[in-house]
C-alpha cells in the first residue's frame, strides 16, 4: 500500500445527528491530526475500529498514527509528525513562501475580530460591570451572532480563492457555515464548545494550518 490508498472513515458530520462514510488520504488525516491534535482526534475516534479492522489499510496507517486507547484518540507517531512537516513544506513550496505569509498576515485581520466575538459571547455587560453571558438576553446574543455571520460572509470569500490553489481548505468553509447554521439555529454549543465541531474550534484549526502552511509556529504569531 502507498500513502495515496484512500481509507472508508467513519466520522461524525456535526452537527447532523447520522454518521456517512467518507474516503480520506492518509495525507489528509496526518495533516489534520498535525493542525487540530487531540481535538480532531477526539472526533475521528469514532472511526478506531474501522481502521483497526482494515487491516491493510491499519498497516500503512501504523507508520504515522497510533491508537491511545485511554484517550479514545488518534495521536501522531514521530514519523507522522516528521511527515505533516514534509507535506505542509511541500504545499508551501507550491504556493511560495511570501505567499503563505501573506495569507496567514490576511487572515490575521480577520482574527482579531473573531476573538472580539468570542469574547463578546462568553462575556457581557451588566450595570457596567463584565459578567459571564448566562445567554438569557435573546436580543444580546443575536446581535453577537449577526456580527459572527459577516465575519463569516467575509472569512468565506476570503477562503475561496485559497481553496482554488489548496482545494483541502475548502472544508474549512464547509465546516464553519454548518457550525454557524447550528448556533444560528438554536444550538449555543455550535459558538464555541470543545465539545462539538464548534465554529471557534474549526476558526483555530484554520489559524494554525495557516500557522504551519507559513512554516511558523503559534508561539511566534500569538
Amino acid at each position: 500500500m502507498t500513502e495515496r490508498t484512500t481509507l472508508a472513515l467513519l466520522v461524525v458530520a456535526a452537527p447532523l445527528a447520522t454518521a456517512g462514510v467518507i474516503a480520506v488520504a492518509p495525507a489528509r488525516l496526518i495533516r489534520a491530526l498535525a493542525v487540530a491534535g487531540a481535538g480532531l482526534a477526539a472526533v475521528l475516534a469514532v472511526v478506531l475500529s474501522v481502521v483497526t479492522l482494515a487491516d491493510p489499510f491499519s498497516r500503512t496507517l501504523g507508520r504515522w498514527v497510533v491508537v491511545d486507547p485511554a484517550a479514545g484518540a488518534l495521536l501522531p507517531t514521530v514519523q507522522g509528525k516528521l511527515r505533516s512537516g514534509e507535506l505542509f513544506q511541500s504545499e508551501r513550496d507550491r504556493v511560495g513562501g511570501e505567499k503563505a505569509t501573506q495569507l496567514l498576515e490576511e487572515f490575521h485581520a480577520l482574527d482579531g475580530r473573531m476573538k472580539e466575538i468570542v469574547t463578546a459571547w462568553q462575556m457581557r455587560e451588566v450595570a457596567g460591570e463584565q459578567t459571564i453571558n448566562d445567554h438569557s438576553d435573546a436580543a444580546y446574543d443575536a446581535a453577537v451572532l449577526d456580527r459572527l455571520a459577516a465575519l463569516h460572509s467575509e472569512t468565506a470569500a476570503w477562503i475561496g480563492p485559497l481553496s482554488t490553489s489548496l482545494t483541502r481548505f475548502d472544508i474549512y468553509r464547509t465546516r464553519l457555515g454548518r457550525a454557524l447554521d447550528a448556533a444560528r439555529g438554536g444550538d449555543q454549543r455550535f459558538v464555541a464548545s470543545p465539545r462539538v465541531d464548534s465554529y471557534h474550534g474549526v476558526w483555530f484549526e484554520l489559524h494554525e494550518d495557516l500557522i504551519r502552511l507559513a512554516g511558523k509556529r503559534r508561539a511566534e504569531v500569538g
